[in-house]
């Protein structure tokens, strides 16, 4: 028999419960008081306790309390409260090692911390030390396969050295060195960084093969609002940033799977000094990879080396990393102080834990039941929920507590009356409101509730001494008591009478009591919706005729939210038509907007229960785009380290002022919660436009993040922009184009990086609107601050619109807009004739202007603009001859005039100057090999050399120029098979060169070209 012990927190408890499930079924129950000593004086209670050892907390413990604390966990939790016994009776048939685990619900990163501290005093060891594969640390998010790392891993190693600190770059290279043999032996393939700088990890990262495994060696620092630090070479690598490379990974054919931290420190030479991982490897873990390992505390080097080894060796015998992990721990001595340091974070494999055991049922007895409140007449649909309270609350016992949870005005109250109407028959039933707010006051209405006494003959006694009065009158005869609208869970303590009582609680905030059976309460479905407005508004289950299209929109705004259903449906029901009363939802007066307001207090009322940080990130998303964002862009609007926003977001998310959706990462607001939030926003001298300049800068960098490899790593640049398409598609410019600050940075993200981005995502009408709507912001900045803060930007809007309008064919609308950019332009340049800037982009509108005119047959027109910008592009690299912009700049001019030139039947220019543009890119793809976009243009002149062979029958030429364009294209194509682009360049060139070898009697290579561009239809 293996046996398991559970430690479940509950707030609400001045102390632990316990329950030991053993594989035989059985189980036994325990409660145990606070954790009181001394020397750790600064918990009040365990769950003070539980928090403190979390790797994110405030306060981290020195290795010599966590012994402390090991050896008053064995002596105040399982020795006191019996549970030492039942183990020692269980003799033999229990190994002497057991699985402890602390289950910590309310905190939405850690739901599971296994304590291996239990350390009984020198000379005894460490009771709980466990070396069962499931007994590791992980993390409640999505469930994963096992981390298996077979033959054939991909692992980067990267080391770094900090000056004056053991070990130095020899040690760290001969470390590595041992650990590239035992990956090696095991058929790993293994890539080494030696002192390893930020950058230099993020390109290796980057590595197109991908990285199955991470293991970084360097030394490490705490800090909780950047998921800790990394000491590597020349710089700091924070875990935030670390998160974002592991990210990038996705992008590559092999998406990063493990890390593995090994921040080391003289944890015993130098005690101060922290080099805890646990936050990193948490953070990591839960966002960017499968499993993570990091150290809680400081260790001392050569351990922490030599652990490292072990793992690796035995990796080989146990390529489930999990299960290697525990084993290689397990075996480590007894006595050494440093093991319990290690952490393993991953996610859920294990199946849940046993159910909880039955008890006695309620003896009988007289109870008089409190005066309940009136279930709503309108009450509508829930079935589902109901069947599930009425199967709880009729096993007394079985389960003590029942939350139901949702947030504020999804209808948990109105069920909650409904589940304790139907029981008050057979069962006495108290009910008492937000008890939490004054325990006291409670105590006396429990007191008159189960024996009818007035509480003032007990004024004089202690809250203790009335709790137990309460529980004795109460005890044995068993009932409902319901705690409606609960925030505090650790009030509830006091109030709660005894086993063979089903407590059923209400409460917004999401795993307020852990260890109760939850029931989650969510809007109403589009039909019971309908249901509950017809019967509140007419009287009946369906709407009066005229009315069905106009509130089958309204049931879309209100969201299925019972509160808002009921109040909407009663001023109809007071005579306002439903189409008026919808209009009515965006005006500042009217029913429609005093329902609004009022139903905005009631969901933003539990702000007023949390902190400063909160209510600022929830006024960020108010400011943020209706689609929400994840914790980096709020931390970026607000300035904060990302660790910060994202405990500030978390705390939102439980409390249900913020919803957070796992799929996408991002958090976002209810539409009357972001009414609220914007409301606030204003509301504040300043407030509303340092918002809106965050929002703005947040996206800006965001949004750059995501385009800066697009030429040279196009599918990194796509995988970093997924996240974000539809965060910038439902950004709503208006309070920037009313003049709300940071309008200068969002002009800047829509003109380059967004513009360029968002072409790939939208269809053509919608890129329209999106440059229409970027030229009229850029206007309004002009306007307002003058064209040379934002000529550039908005001439690039101009010619960005003027792109889509000429692929939907409306040529004046092309024209307008390659017109305004290009007379800015020229502003710009009669302002500064030697700005680098200015030029090229006056280059580029001739260009624009130019591509028009050559569509529309006006070649004399096409060839003055080509002309004039290919003057100012020879004389911006006769400017800067090494400049790679201006270099692709000039070639994709001659590349214009070569496209004219053939045209006109002038196939000596267009050879001429396409041969020019070759050698220029030729250049540039020997000064940046790694560059797609580089060889992407090789390809093109290649392609338009051999088109121009091909007119002349030139055939040999053309093979020769197809030909090496094709070489060209498929080493374009086998850096990413799966890109789209590339896929399409490769078959274009595929198909003219088996036309130019069915030319020249080639039939063989002309059908093993077809055939091979055939095989690139299905990727």
């Amino acid at each position: 028999m293996d046996a398991q012990i559970h430690i479940v927190v509950e707030p609400h408890v001045r102390g632990w419960r316990v329950r030991i499930d053993g594989a035989d079924g059985s189980h036994r129950r325990g409660l145990v008081d606070p954790l009181t000593d001394p020397g750790l004086a600064g918990f009040s209670n365990w769950h003070a306790l539980l928090h403190a050892l979390a790797p994110n907390a405030s306060r981290l413990l020195t290795g010599q309390e966590l012994r402390a604390v090991g050896a008053r966990i064995w002596e105040g939790l399982v020795v006191a409260s019996g549970l030492a016994a039942v183990l020692d009776g269980l003799g033999d048939r229990v190994p002497r090692r057991y699985t402890l685990e602390i289950d910590e619900e309310s905190d939405p990163h850690l739901a599971v911390l296994p304590f291996e501290l239990a350390f009984a005093g020198e000379g005894v060891g460490y009771h709980f030390k466990r070396a069962h594969p499931r007994a590791v640390r992980v993390l409640s998010q999505r469930p994963a396969r096992p981390v298996r790392l077979g033959a054939g891993t991909r692992l980067l190693i990267a080391t770094a050295a900090s000056p004056g600190q053991a070990p130095d770059a020899p040690e760290l290279a001969a470390h590595a060195a041992s650990i590239a043999g035992l990956a090696q032996a095991r058929g790993w393939d293994v890539r080494c960084l030696a002192e390893a700088t930020p950058a230099a990890l993020e390109a290796a990262l980057q590595d197109p093969r991908g990285t199955d495994v991470l293991y970084v060696v360097a030394h490490g620092a705490a800090d909780p609002n950047t998921f800790g630090r990394l000491a590597l070479v020349g710089d700091d690598l924070t875990g935030s940033d670390l998160k974002r490379m592991l990210e990038d990974t996705a992008a590559t054919a092999r998406p990063c799977r493990a890390v593995l931290l090994c921040a080391c420190s003289g944890a015993l030479a130098q005690p101060g000094l922290r080099a805890e991982t646990t936050g990193m490897a948490q953070a990591l873990a839960q966002h960017a990879v499968e499993a993570a390992i990091g150290f809680r505390a400081p260790v001392g080097v050569a351990w922490a080396l030599g652990f490292m080894e072990r793992l690796f060796d035995h990796l080989g015998h146990d390529p489930d990393l999990e299960g290697a992990f525990a084993r290689v721990r397990a075996v480590l001595p007894e006595h050494d102080p440093q093991w319990p340091l290690l952490a393993y974070y991953g996610r859920p494999l294990a199946p849940a834990p046993a159910g909880r055991p039955g008890v006695e049922a309620p003896s009988a007895g007289a109870l008089p039941a409190s005066e309940l409140p009136a279930p709503s007449r309108w009450f509508t649909a829930r079935e589902v929920e109901l069947r599930r309270l009425d199967a709880l609350l009729r096993t007394p016992g079985a389960a003590v507590i029942h939350a139901l949870e949702g947030e504020g005005g999804v209808g948990k109250t109105e069920l909650a009356r409904v589940a304790a109407d139907r029981l008050a028959g057979e069962r006495p039933v108290i009910w008492l409101d937000r008890p939490d707010r004054d325990v006291r006051a409670a105590l006396d209405a429990l007191l008159a509730a189960g024996a009818g006494e007035d509480a003032a003959g007990f004024r004089d006694e202690s809250d203790d001494a009335l709790v137990a009065r309460v529980r004795a009158l109460l005890a044995g005869r068993g009932g409902l008591l319901v705690l409606d609208d609960v925030a505090d869970g650790d009030a509830l303590g006091p109030l709660l009478p005894g086993s063979n009582w089903n407590v059923l609680v209400t409460t917004r905030v999401a795993a307020l009591l852990p260890d109760a059976d939850r029931v989650e309460v969510g809007p109403l479905a589009p039909a019971d919706a309908r249901l509950l407005f017809c019967r509140v508004a007419w009287g009946v289950d369906d709407p009066p005729s005229g009315e069905a299209e106009a509130l089958s929109g309204l049931l879309a705004d209100l969201g299925g939210l019972p509160l808002a259903l009921e109040l909407a449906a009663e001023s109809v029901n007071q005579g306002a038509r439903v189409a008026d009363y919808r209009a009515g939802l965006g005006q500042a007066f009217g029913r429609a907007w005093a329902d609004q307001a009022r139903l905005r207090t009631v969901l933003a009322r539990t702000l007023d229960e949390l902190g400063a940080d909160e209510r600022a990130a929830f006024e960020a998303l108010g400011a943020l785009p209706v689609s929400g964002a994840d914790a980096l862009t709020v931390a970026l609007t607000l300035g904060w380290p990302e660790g910060r926003a994202t405990r500030a977001l978390d705390t939102l998310a439980r409390h249900r002022a913020a919803r957070y959706a796992p799929q996408t990462g991002r958090f976002g607001l209810h539409p009357l919660l972001r009414d609220e939030a914007r409301a606030r926003l204003r509301g504040r001298p300043g407030a509303w436009d340092a918002a809106h300049a965050g929002v703005a800068a947040a996206l800006f960098r965001r949004v750059w993040h995501a385009w800066s490899p697009l030429r040279r790593q196009p599918a990194l640049a796509r995988a970093r922009w997924a996240p974000l398409a539809e965060v910038l598609g439902t950004l709503d410019l208006q309070p920037w184009l009313d003049g709300a600050a940071g309008g200068v940075d969002l002009l800047m993200l829509l003109a380059y990086p967004g513009g360029e981005l968002r072409d790939r995502t939208l269809t053509s009408a919608q890129r329209r609107d999106a440059h229409a709507a970027a030229v009229a912001l850029g206007r309004k900045i002009a306007a307002d601050a003058g064209e040379a803060v934002v000529g550039p930007a908005l001439a690039t809007a101009c010619n960005n619109l003027g792109d889509v309008c000429a692929q939907l064919s409306d040529g004046p609308g092309a024209h307008a807009a390659f017109q305004e950019g290009l007379d800015i332009a020229r502003r710009l340049v009669a302002q500064d004739p030697y700005s680098a800037t200015a030029l090229r982009d006056l280059s580029v509108s001739l260009s624009k202007l130019g591509d028009l005119a050559l569509r529309t047959g006006d070649g004399a027109g096409a060839r003055a603009a080509f002309q004039e910008g290919l003057d100012i592009r020879r004389r911006l690299v006769a400017q800067d001859p090494d400049s790679a912009h201006a270099l692709r700049d000039l070639s994709v001019s001659l590349e214009r005039l070569g496209d004219l030139a053939l045209r006109t039947g002038d196939g000596a220019g267009a050879r001429a100057a396409f041969q020019e543009g070759l050698d220029i890119r030729r250049r540039l793809v020997a000064q940046d090999p790694d560059s797609a976009a580089a060889l992407r243009d090789l390809i093109v002149s290649l392609f338009k050399l051999g088109q121009q062979a091909s007119g002349a029958s030139d055939w040999s030429a053309a093979d020769a120029w197809l030909g090496e364009a094709t070489d060209q294209a498929r080493a374009l194509h086998g850096r990413a098979p799966s890109d789209p682009d590339f896929r399409q360049v490769l078959g274009v060139v595929l198909l003219s060169l088996a036309a130019v070898r069915d030319a020249l009697g080639d039939a063989a290579g002309a059908q093993a070209a077809l055939a091979e561009a055939a095989a690139l239809e299905t990727p």
